[in-house]
């Protein structure tokens, strides 16, 4: 039986000082005063919106075009053997790496090499954001790239919820944390394997240091939502080292969230996703899911099951995600990490403003002014409009920059600016995006109506 939120909050307060191993650093001691809302984190999730997270789940499941090395490729499986075996059909790790190498330095970016099936080698994917202030003190945020389904799973294997949904989400996690530092050290890992029995995950904490490792949020498959309830499973467990960590999280979903339902579960164990492992070695780690089981009435769900019936089939879709939910949920997840990591800052004060001038089809000047500190610009570029997929255009220390490349007048380009901090550690807040005129529209049409 799943116990009442309230209980396991009242619980929680006096089991954590004797759960917690002598010696362990205790910033999870007093939860609800570091999850509460504060205007930093506001400030942060203001970045991101549930278009960007949605794109990032169409892309990375099929439904709209992603770009490696400045091609559109189409991603209909990320079944563990294709993404390491076959990258016609799906280059889904090659396409998070490169935008992680695009926006931070390859130091920061790191791939865990381990045994996957039949012989083959898979990756884990591990970006690292050192803490300010107590770097030796880690917090995780992950989610496994791979996906599965029931009928010839390498050839059709979109995962949109399951779990493109927690993929996107630690995709705007990178996006939008590079803009800020952190006081404890932030590591976003993508796993693989997880389709195959936790490969990755387990593969991790045998291999890699665990030492100052305080809490992991893991995501997994939290974008269906038939009734529009806002209602999801946040599994801490059994053990009292996580309810803290389930405490926090559920702070942060009503501070940020409020319209979320967080049916906490920690009567059980649920072993089935990447969480489990670090459970299996004393971390607190805590599990977010879809409306998965159903529960007494009493719980936050009323007892209403709400599962993916398209779960593990070829027909797990962008169609079949509730955006606003499963967003809702991103943003929690983003907020309770961004909380535990401890924001100590921004690298620039504002967002650097953009200047557009087309000289011709293939020929666009952007221009902007120094922001202070900054030690180079990079400028980003969409084949698709502001809602495209962004692809890193140039980098350069000068205030301005001319696109000469060869455009194609019947796409819709746009640009946005960052300045970058001195060894690449941040960057500030994109500027806004500005989009360049149809150029067939704006150069010829007025010559052809003469």
């Amino acid at each position: 039986m799943r116990k009442p939120l309230f209980i396991s909050l009242l619980l929680s307060a006096w089991l954590v000082s004797a759960a917690l191993p002598a010696g362990l650093p205790g910033p999870l001691a007093r939860p609800a005063a570091t999850c509460a809302y504060r205007q930093d984190v506001a400030d942060l999730l203001a970045l991101s919106g549930q278009a960007g997270w949605t794109a990032w789940v169409a892309r990375l499941s099929g439904a709209l075009p992603a770009h490696v090395a400045g091609q559109p490729v189409s991603i209909r499986s990320r079944y563990s053997h294709v993404l390491f075996t076959d990258p016609p059909r799906s280059l889904a790790y090659a396409y998070v790496r490169e935008r992680l190498l695009e926006w931070y330095p390859a130091a920061q970016v790191t791939e865990h090499i381990f045994a996957g099936v039949g012989g083959l080698s898979y990756k884990n994917l591990v970006l690292t954001l050192p803490g300010t202030a107590s770097p030796a003190e880690i917090v995780i945020l992950s989610a496994h790239l791979d996906s599965y389904a029931f009928a010839n799973p390498p050839e059709d294997a979109p995962g949109a919820e399951d779990n493109a949904s927690g993929a996107a989400a630690l995709l705007e996690a990178a996006r939008i944390f590079r803009t800020a530092r952190f006081e404890r050290t932030l590591r976003l890992i993508w796993f693989t394997g997880e389709e195959q029995g936790l490969l990755g995950s387990q593969a991790y904490v045998d291999t890699q240091p665990l030492g100052g490792i305080l809490a992991v949020i893991n995501l997994d498959m939290f974008g269906y939502d038939r009734d529009s309830d806002g209602c999801y499973e946040l599994h801490a467990g059994t053990s009292p080292i996580s309810a803290p960590l389930g405490q926090c999280f559920s702070t942060s979903a009503q501070a940020y969230e409020p319209g979320l339902k967080t049916d906490l579960i920690d009567s059980y164990n649920m072993p089935y996703s990447d969480h489990a492992p670090f459970w299996d070695k004393g971390i607190a780690a805590v599990e977010i899911l879809e409306n998965y089981d159903p529960g007494p009435e009493t719980d936050a769900c009323g007892g209403v099951r709400d599962a993916n019936p398209y779960y593990h089939t070829s027909q797990d879709t962008l169609d079949k995600i509730n955006q606003r939910s499963g967003f809702a949920i991103a943003r929690a997840a983003l907020a309770a990490a961004a909380s535990l990591a401890g924001p100590a800052g921004t690298c620039f004060p504002a967002a650097p403003a953009l200047r557009l001038t087309s000289l011709s089809p293939s020929q666009h000047v952007l221009s902007w002014d120094a922001a202070g500190g900054a030690q180079a610009y990079r400028l980003f570029r969409s084949p698709d409009g502001c809602g495209g997929d962004w692809q890193l255009a140039q980098t350069t220390s000068a205030l301005s920059w001319t696109d000469t490349a060869y455009l194609d007048p019947l796409q819709a380009y746009a640009y946005r600016l960052e300045a970058v901090s001195p060894g690449g550690a941040c960057v500030s807040a994109p500027s806004a995006c500005l989009a360049v005129e149809n150029s067939l529209k704006k150069f010829f049409l007025p010559w052809i109506s003469r």
